[in-house]
């Protein structure tokens, strides 16, 4: 570990991680943002997650695709659905949601863990939803940044 007194160096590939000491990382946002992420991720059986690509509609290009950067979905069918949605995605439908499974969901900021509760699930005819909030209106998240969306079963 990179210390102050004592540089850690190159790693293996040739090329530093960079010259913050741990003792100085450890107080920087990203350490706090995945303890957030944790919390969430702990009162569900995260485990037994598998990745779902096909339960969201949404404009991602081909650029994106190539750098991997799109949005991701994992869950368990019947019990719960997470979502990552990168910043820009802000117009998307989940897809092939269970007709008899009634969901709840809320929209999740991963930087500070706030919630904004959504109106119940409610999936038209072919199982696709566009999520509202609770005031009614459609999502475009409410700030450009990434998001979570999570639907439980209720």
């Amino acid at each position: 570990m990179l210390s102050g007194e004592e540089p850690y160096g190159p790693s293996p590939h040739g090329m530093s991680w960079g010259d913050t000491p741990w003792d100085e990382a450890m107080h920087l946002p990203g350490l706090k943002q995945l303890g957030i992420a944790k919390n969430l991720l702990e009162q569900y059986k995260w485990w037994e997650f598998q990745i779902h690509p096909e339960w969201i509609e949404t404009n991602v290009c081909d650029e994106d695709k190539a750098r991997n950067y799109y949005p991701y979905v994992a869950g368990i069918p019947k019990e719960i659905r997470i979502i990552y949605l990168p910043f820009f995605y802000n117009v998307f439908k989940i897809k092939e949601i269970e007709r008899d499974v009634p969901y709840k969901a809320f929209l999740f900021n991963p930087a500070t863990g706030e919630r904004i509760d959504i109106k119940d699930v409610r999936p038209a005819s072919d199982g696709r939803w566009e999520p509202t909030v609770v005031k009614g209106r459609i999502v475009r998240l409410p700030v450009f940044q990434d998001w979570v969306l999570v639907m439980k079963k209720k």
